[in-house]
């Protein structure tokens, strides 16, 4: 009987034991000062801001000093002033912002970090834009599973289970912890593909240090090897870069032109590939199997995570015009210090009403998207609009003075004035209404843009329409 007793005291003790480790890592983790960070995080930041060639860019925590990389000559401090606020921004909402006034700004964010990169205004494009933002999210990535390695949670990087019990929480960070450990056991490059259960469409979404970093956001095609793999249950090779992506880019030097495809699934349901660069048949057997079964609990966790980004983006979309719902507006204002200049329009579509009671509540909501789309063209990148509900809308110009953020909303009534939108052999003409409140012209704080706004809206609307009103308040400049 007492060695039964000293057994289960034994075993109580390990569970104990394990939890409480568990427990002090996770712990340790959730502590972001920069004593947790990798000692070479300032110098990565540095690189980064090199690679693109980059006035300034930053690194930025919940608390602690934030790490800053500059260049020569010194950018003014109201520039890294904004870059900062971009990157505290992304860090709360996990989300990307791209800020245009005199130069791009670019930032991304996790949750846990956040960092932004400052470029020049006129040299960029949305392309290159996106390149940065790519490259934000994989560095943020990077440093959340380089975190979790160097401090004790990920013991043994070759070891799946350590790796998703270290609680990564994006998509790009499972994606690249997984490409970092199946390179360790295999030797060779890898790369995932996620599918977007919402288009569906799938792209490359991490790559491992050494594969081709240019493959990040490529196009996957469904009937190439790695499209057929997401879908599919079995392994796939792919003998070229168009056979094993449906499209090429990339440096046939770094001999990426084979590649073998393991499914990533949650059960029934394909979630992505992980690829493995190289001949198929010369792929250890023993390695193959045991990347197999990285493949295989990696799965549910990806789509877990993709589907919480699904879900979120969801949550903050508009279903009928696909803009940003007011949630995503709120978010965007609250993220927002009252010591930065900014603006807010509220526009109503005039005699909506009309509209449906004369052509039919197909003939409006097809009107909502028409001008969903008008408002698309006019913006800037890092400008949000909005439907906030029936025919309202509301566009958030962050970094923007009171002036120009009239000239906005001038150029935006004479859009929808100007568009003429088809239905059913009719031709549908609109105008609309637009209040206009700035910081720190007419209001000093976030909170009172939009109520500022909405009541130099129901002006606009009670003067006739199809015109623009300024809030009142100091430095307003009344109607127009």
């Amino acid at each position: 009987m007492n060695v039964w007793f000293a057994l289960i005291g034994m075993v109580v003790g390990v569970v104990l034991g394990a939890g409480a480790v568990a427990w002090w890592s996770r712990r340790r983790l959730r502590q972001v000062g920069p004593e947790l960070l990798p000692a070479d995080t300032a110098h990565v930041i540095d690189l980064l801001r090199r690679a693109h060639s980059a006035t300034a860019a930053c690194f930025v925590l919940p608390d602690g000093e934030p790490l800053l990389s500059v260049g020569d000559p010194r950018p003014p401090e109201s520039l890294v002033e904004r870059a900062l606020a971009a990157a505290n921004l992304a860090l709360g909402d996990s989300r990307e912002h791209v800020m245009r006034e005199g130069n791009v700004i670019v930032a991304a964010g996790d949750g846990h970090m956040g960092s932004a990169v400052v470029l020049a205004f006129d040299e960029v494009g949305p392309a290159d834009v996106k390149v940065v933002a790519a490259d934000l999210r994989r560095f943020l990535a990077e440093l959340s599973v380089e975190r979790r390695r160097e401090f004790g949670a990920l013991a043994d990087p070759t070891s799946a289970p350590d790796w998703i019990a270290a609680g990564s929480e994006s998509v790009e960070a499972i994606g690249f912890a997984l490409c970092e450990s199946v390179r360790a056991v295999s030797g060779r490059p890898t790369a995932v593909v996620v599918r977007d259960p919402s288009v569906p469409a799938c792209h490359v979404m991490a790559v491992s240090h050494t594969a081709d970093r240019r493959l990040l956001g490529l196009p996957v095609t469904t009937d190439s090897a790695a499209g057929r793999c997401c879908s599919g249950d079995i392994p796939v090779v792919g003998s070229s870069p168009t056979e094993l992506f449906g499209s090429a880019r990339g440096d046939r030097r770094r001999r990426t032109e084979f590649g073998l495809a393991f499914p990533l699934r949650d059960g029934p349901e394909g979630v992505g590939a992980l690829v493995v660069f190289g001949p198929a048949d010369t792929l250890d057997p023993a390695v193959r199997e045991r990347v197999m079964g990285y493949a295989v609990d990696a799965g549910p966790r990806l789509s877990n995570a993709v589907q919480v980004r699904v879900a979120e983006n969801r949550a903050m979309t508009d279903e009928l015009t696909r803009l940003p719902n007011r949630r995503a507006l709120d978010r965007a204002l609250v993220g927002w210090g009252d010591d930065h200049p900014g603006a807010l329009l509220c526009v109503d579509i005039d005699l909506f009403k009309k509209v449906n009671d004369d052509l039919g509540h197909a003939a409006g909501d097809a009107a909502l998207k028409h001008v969903a789309r008008i408002f698309r063209q006019a913006l800037r990148e890092g400008d949000v609009a909005a439907r906030i509900g029936g025919e309202e809308f509301a566009i958030w110009l962050p970094h923007t003075p009171l002036s120009h953020a009239i000239d906005v909303a001038e150029r935006i009534r004479k859009s929808v004035e100007a568009a003429v939108m088809h239905w059913a052999g009719t031709d549908v003409k609109m105008t609309c209404s637009v209040g206009v409140s700035a910081i720190p012209e007419t209001v000093t704080q976030v909170a009172n843009l939009f109520p500022t706004a909405d009541s130099a809206l129901y002006q606009a609307k009670s003067r006739g329409r199809n015109r623009v009103e300024t809030a009142k308040g100091t430095g307003s400049q009344g109607p127009h």
